[in-house]
C-alpha cells in the first residue's frame, strides 16, 4: 500500500524544461574537444550522462579520479557550452503551460514541491533568472550537485531534496525521465514515481521503477496528490 503523498519532487532536465538534447549537444562538443581520438555520437553520450553528476561524468572520461579544482573547471567549462546553447534556442525550452498549471495547483494547495537534479548551482542560479522559477521555487531548497553528493541513480538526491521541503520521500511523488532517476527515485522509497517525456520508452521506466509513465503534464496523475 502507498503511503499518503504530501510532497512532490521533480527532476529538471528533461522534465521542467525539455533540454535534455541541449546538454547532449553540449556533452557531445566536450567529449570530441577532451578525447579527440574516438568516435563519440549522440547515441554513446546518453548512455553516459543522464543523471549523473559532472564529476562522475569527467571521471568515466578519463578514466581515474580528477582533482576539486579540475572537476569545477571542466564543469564550467561543459556548463558555458550548454548555456549558450540554452539562450540561443530560448523559444524551445520555455515552460509549458501544463507544467506552469502544476506549479501553480501545488502552490494553491499547499503542498510542498521542490527539484532534485544532477545540475550545479551556477546552472540552477541561471535557470532561476531567465524562467523566473522563483514564482514557484526556492533556490534554498533545491537538492544540486555540490560536489558532495551522490549522483543518481544513487537515492541520496531524493532523500536530500524531501528533507530540504520538511517531509520524507516515502511521502513524496517523485517525477523523473531518466532510467538513473527513476532507479535513484525507487531505491530512495518514494511512495509514487512518474516516467516523464521522451528521453526512454515508458515501458523501461516503468520496468525500472516507475508506477506509471506520461508524455507531458497534460494527463499529470492529480488524483495521487488527494488520496487519504
Amino acid at each position: 500500500m502507498q503511503n499518503k503523498i504530501n510532497g512532490v519532487i521533480f527532476d529538471f532536465n528533461g522534465v521542467i524544461i525539455n533540454d535534455s538534447w541541449l546538454h547532449e549537444t553540449s556533452w557531445l562538443e566536450v567529449f570530441r574537444e577532451l578525447v579527440p581520438n574516438k568516435n563519440h555520437s549522440i547515441d554513446s553520450i546518453q548512455k553516459l550522462i543522464h543523471g549523473r553528476t559532472n564529476k562522475d561524468i569527467f571521471k568515466s572520461i578519463y578514466n581515474k579520479d580528477i582533482s576539486t579544482e579540475e572537476i569545477e573547471r571542466l564543469s564550467e567549462f561543459k556548463e558555458q557550452k550548454y548555456r549558450l546553447l540554452f539562450k540561443e534556442n530560448l523559444k524551445q525550452v520555455q515552460l509549458d503551460k501544463h507544467t506552469i498549471y502544476l506549479f501553480e495547483y501545488l502552490k494553491n494547495n499547499d503542498v510542498p514541491f521542490t527539484i532534485a537534479t544532477a545540475s550545479g548551482l551556477s546552472n540552477l542560479k541561471f535557470f532561476f533568472e531567465i524562467l523566473s522559477l522563483s514564482n514557484w521555487f526556492d533556490l534554498d531548497k533545491i537538492a544540486y550537485d555540490d560536489g558532495t553528493i551522490l549522483g543518481k541513480p544513487e537515492p541520496d538526491i531524493y532523500i536530500k531534496a524531501a528533507k530540504n521541503i520538511s517531509t520524507n520521500i516515502e511521502n513524496c511523488l517523485v517525477i523523473e525521465d531518466a532510467v538513473s532517476g527513476v532507479k535513484a527515485a525507487h531505491s530512495a522509497g518514494a511512495s509514487y514515481i512518474v516516467g516523464f517525456g521522451v528521453s526512454y520508452p515508458h515501458d523501461v521506466l516503468i520496468k525500472h521503477g516507475a508506477n506509471i509513465a506520461i508524455q507531458s503534464f497534460s494527463t499529470f496523475p492529480y488524483n495521487k496528490l488527494n488520496e487519504k
